[in-house]
């Protein structure tokens, strides 16, 4: 599969999973043959859709953002958030298309076995190259319905559960998470909004700070059940209905919609609960028990798993559109994509995406979806990878952005050119869900009660182990010293004192993602050279083992030989030869 870039004027109104053959590859390496066809079949549909009307709305929806109108003529409060068409246009195609139905839909029953997970991890991969708000605002419906199906009683399951179902956007739920309160940020224990229980009726009164999709129909929220302890252990779980089964209104009032720098399809606003009918989510036991952080916490790594994609798909999407404009820019006698400089950026561009994206993938299959099974109930593998994974994706949207931004000269910082938006949405990835410090706690934590880093070292040394072909051989030897340097790391942390491991927290879990991304990259060119007979996740490979690895790496005469002869093969995923990758490994 050959990309012709010189062919595209930009990369809306593409198939943007048939213009990528790295995906392409990962859903053939990670997908069951007996499911192939059909996921290649879902996702280049789903490439369509998304690479022209979804992307085309997404543009239109960033201008013109959701607006609050609180109050109507006669001044009586309504809270409606009026919402572009653009907007509403998306989410009708992606309900119909069942982007997050895809396991209740009527397609599954007949196949008679799941979806294969890689397929869904995809389907987000490619909205994420277009729109991490409307990401956001799916994943809260999705997030709402699984904990209402795991938490909620018969009838909370009776009230909410129907109308997230539907396909039809218009007749049914969306849902919303209020978790952040003013005074607390990401210290959930500071809760104040309190939970009070009335016969067998619970009502909730308080002020939330940060509320994602903030008028979506089936609300999540936690609550202080009056009486509970201060702290973290006194929250309860609860489930909110906007507007009660009489149509009337339920308690919600939308105070604005905050003014933010990016991700502005999904409106994020602040809101009062008075006296707002609630639901408990603790079917396996109450709300005052002391767990409903705890229920609430068991979704964290599928929410990260998400907000990752969000940074993979924007270096995937930055790239993508630096290599167009590349060929069409002229600057110095020709297009830029014939200058060095310019051809090293592009090529480190592309590994970075790559990379980010083999990371997502092989953290997302760690995540079980079996819902039969507990929720939360990873193996200790994911919970190292995947705050990992979150850490490297999000920060490398914001390092891939910037850098292509770079390469469109003054019409990249220009709204109406494709890199701004990119940009402005990539930093609020590196907050959600956690911040950089706190996801390089949560690996600490990982390691001292389930001694993670041991899974992680093991897949690590799997997949150099495997990695046999000769070429990879430098390669092979550059990854295994990294695991080494990384091993004794690990003990100088584990040795250091509290104060010592804290401090090093974050040069740790990056030296972690590096050395994760570079083993699995290695793994993929094996399987490459073995199934494609290609050696450009080779060439892959050998990039970014030397810009990890090296500290002097750009004066490496391989890397030269690799920017002047092999750039146009390696970025349009020509086929590259054992022999013709030789001189670059």
């Amino acid at each position: 599969m050959t990309i012709r870039y010189a062919d595209m004027k930009e990369a809306i109104d593409r198939n943007w999973y048939r213009i990528d053959p790295n995906l392409v590859m990962l859903m053939e390496r990670l997908v069951d043959s007996t499911d192939q066809a059909w996921s290649d079949e879902k996702l280049s549909h789903m490439g369509k859709l998304i690479g022209g009307r979804i992307a085309r709305n997404a543009e239109l929806t960033d201008k013109d953002p959701a607006k609050l109108v609180r109050w109507d003529r006669d001044g009586e409060e309504i809270n409606d958030v009026v919402h572009p068409e653009s907007s509403l246009d998306t989410k009708r195609e992606l309900w119909k298309n069942n982007f997050i139905h895809l396991p209740e839909s009527e397609e599954a029953g007949e196949r008679g076995r799941p979806s294969p997970p890689p397929t869904h991890i995809g389907y987000f991969y490619l909205l994420c190259q277009c729109d991490t708000g409307m990401v956001c605002s799916v994943t809260m419906t999705s997030g709402v319905m699984r904990l209402i199906e795991r938490y909620g009683d018969d009838k909370t399951k009776d009230v909410f559960l129907p109308k997230l179902y539907l396909t039809d956007f218009d007749a049914g739920w969306d849902g919303s998470m209020y978790l952040t309160e003013k005074a607390g940020g990401s210290d959930l224990g500071l809760t104040e909004t309190v939970a009070t229980k009335e016969g067998d009726t619970w009502r909730l009164n308080g002020f939330k700070w940060f509320c994602s999709n903030v008028d979506g129909d089936a609300i999540v929220t936690l609550a202080r059940p009056e009486g509970a302890p201060a702290g973290i252990k006194g929250l309860g779980l609860f489930a909110v209905s906007r507007r009660l089964e009489d149509g009337s209104p339920n308690g919600v009032h939308i105070r604005q919609i905050k003014d933010k720098m990016g991700t502005r399809s999904v409106p994020t606003g602040e809101v009062d609960f008075v006296d707002a009918i609630a639901y408990p989510l603790a079917a396996d036991g109450t709300p005052e028990d002391g767990r409903g952080i705890n229920r609430m916490m068991e979704f964290v790594n599928q929410s990260r798993i998400v907000v990752a994609a969000m940074g993979a798909g924007i270096m995937r999407r930055v790239f993508l559109e630096a290599a167009i404009r590349a060929t069409q820019r002229e600057a110095f006698g020709g297009p830029i994509n014939r200058h060095a400089m310019v051809r090293e950026q592009l090529i480190d561009l592309m590994c970075e995406s790559e990379a980010a994206a083999v990371l997502l993938f092989e953290s997302a299959a760690r995540i079980p979806t079996d819902r039969s099974k507990p929720v939360g109930t990873e193996d200790s593998l994911a919970r190292i990878l995947v705050p990992l994974t979150k850490m490297r994706c999000t920060r490398g949207g914001v390092q891939s952005a910037s850098a292509a931004l770079e390469l469109f000269g003054g019409n990249g910082y220009i709204e109406n050119w494709p890199m701004a938006r990119q940009y402005r949405d990539a930093q609020c990835h590196t907050l959600w869900e956690g911040t950089e410090n706190v996801l390089s706690l949560d690996v600490l934590r990982t390691m001292v009660k389930k001694q993670a880093h041991t899974a992680l070292l093991d897949r690590l040394n799997e997949c150099v182990s495997g990695a046999t072909h000769p070429i990879l051989a430098n390669v092979r030897r550059s990854v295994s010293d990294a695991i080494a340097r990384l091993t004794e790391d690990l003990v100088r942390v584990a040795s250091a004192g509290k104060e010592g491991a804290l401090l090093h927290a974050r040069h740790l879990a990056n030296e972690m993602a590096d050395v994760a991304q570079c083993a699995l990259v290695l793994e993929e060119a094996q399987w490459e050279l073995d199934h494609k007979n290609t050696a450009h996740k080779a060439v892959v490979a050998a990039w970014l083992t030397r810009s990890r690895f090296e500290p002097r790496s750009q004066w490496n005469k391989a890397n030269e030989g690799l920017i002047i002869g092999l750039f146009e093969k390696l970025i349009e995923y020509d086929t590259i030869t054992a022999e013709e990758a030789a001189a670059s490994l």
